[in-house]
């Protein structure tokens, strides 16, 4: 692992817990990997929901990987 990318993932990662709250941002408990879930509207029926995964080398070598539910 990379220190640089390490620490600019762990960098944005502070940044997006401190602008939106638990019930928006929140990690996969079940996933082994860094992923993150953002929750847009909290109606079941009208919510969307984007899936980030903060891969290795990321972001200086490899694109985030992300799912828009």
């Amino acid at each position: 692992m990379s220190e640089e990318w390490v620490q600019l993932q762990a960098d944005e990662i502070e940044a997006l817990n401190s602008i939106f709250d638990e019930k928006q941002w929140k990690q996969d408990e079940n996933d082994s990997q860094r992923t993150y879930r953002l929750t847009i509207d909290h109606r079941p029926e009208r919510a969307i929901s984007l899936d980030v995964t903060f891969v290795d080398g990321y972001p200086v070598d490899e694109p985030m990987v992300y799912n828009i539910r």
